[in-house]
């Protein structure tokens, strides 16, 4: 009997796992396809180029931020997403950090809800640190 307990125990994990990553899964190819943002200064000393718009593209290990990697040399920033369910709707709550070979880091922390996205970005380089809003929708 206490086998069978541990049996059934065991499958019952080994099943919510399979389910949890299943819907990581599917929550990550939902963010692949990108997202079109804007950029608004809140706080910092404008020092250099300032990003207006750009697009983010969610992979399977990170964040990728085209107009980042394309000026500052930014590779991927390392994220962890929390799904939050409400009625039919799944709404990711997602942090990034990066940093590149100059020492510059990125911290990104923000939300998708549906089509739409939002958050803040964190720039700190050489010449201080730069705060940042965005918005904006799928590609």
């Amino acid at each position: 009997m206490r086998s069978k307990f541990i049996l059934v125990s065991i499958l019952s994990m080994l099943y919510s796992i399979f389910i949890f990553s299943q819907s990581d899964k599917a929550i990550i190819d939902f963010l692949r396809e990108g997202y079109w943002i804007e950029f608004k200064k809140v706080e910092g000393k404008s020092t250099g180029w300032q990003p207006r718009s750009d697009e983010l593209v969610f992979t399977d290990n990170g964040i990728v931020s085209k107009i980042f990697k394309s000026k500052e040399k930014f590779k991927l920033s390392e994220y962890s997403m929390k799904p939050r369910y409400k009625e039919n709707e799944t709404i990711i709550i997602f942090e990034a950090t990066g940093k590149n070979k100059g020492g510059s880091i990125l911290h990104w922390s923000g939300m998708v809800d549906g089509s739409k996205i939002e958050g803040t970005l964190k720039w700190t380089n050489q010449s201080g640190t730069q705060f940042y809003t965005f918005s904006g929708g799928r590609k």
